[in-house]
């Protein structure tokens, strides 16, 4: 592959020789000793170019490689910077606002909202009652267990009121849980409804 700032001075070399040439051809003969081949003058000429800059890589046959191609790919171009009122702008923007509700609508939501919190009190209502007989027919057990001091005495008494405390121990706890998560999960509704931008009131 030639270059063609190479075959540029090729041709520069050869003009430059052959008008060297023609005016040793116009000169006197009477000199014979002065005048110089053709072969000294073209390397007087390219002693004569200016020399290139260091970071300029000058080619020529000596350093021509000819195991590879030479590669004219230059620096690449920088990146384009980034459009003004991009993606940018977009994400510092946030998400678009919702589209506002009509009457109606905010209607329906209402209802919604509102027997999600009542099937969740009634719920809770429901397992308070649960714990609540749970602890009542303990305490009836237990006045009956001791009102009777020879039924506390014999031992097939004291081991059926023995298991029988240890089932209403268990009993009671897992009651006493499953209210607890029935009232986290209430409040939890109430901060959806404050998250959602809705009234509060709905929780009522």
């Amino acid at each position: 592959m030639r270059i063609p700032w190479l075959r540029m001075t090729m041709a520069a070399l050869a003009a430059g020789a052959l008008a060297v040439s023609a005016a040793a051809q116009a000169a006197p003969s009477s000199q014979p000793g002065s005048q110089k081949s053709l072969a000294e003058m073209a390397r007087d000429a390219l002693r004569s170019k200016p020399a290139p800059s260091p970071t300029t890589k000058v080619w020529t046959n000596d350093n021509i490689p000819t195991s590879s191609g030479i590669s004219t790919v230059g620096t690449p171009a920088p990146a384009a910077p980034a459009s003004v009122g991009g993606e940018g702008e977009e994400a510092a923007a946030g998400p678009a606002e919702s589209k506002p509700r009509s009457p109606e609508e905010l209607k329906q939501l209402e209802a919604q909202w509102r027997q999600k919190f009542q099937d969740q009190k009634d719920k809770i209502s429901l397992l308070q009652r649960e714990l609540d007989v749970l602890k009542r027919e303990n305490q009836i057990r237990a006045a009956t267990y001791y009102a009777d001091a020879g039924n506390r005495m014999r031992y097939e008494n004291q081991a059926k009121y023995a298991a029988d405390d240890r089932k209403y121990q268990a009993d009671t706890a897992a009651k006493q849980q499953q209210l607890d998560a029935a009232k986290q999960q209430l409040e939890d509704m109430r901060e959806q409804l404050r998250k959602a931008g809705l009234p509060s009131s709905w929780g009522d």
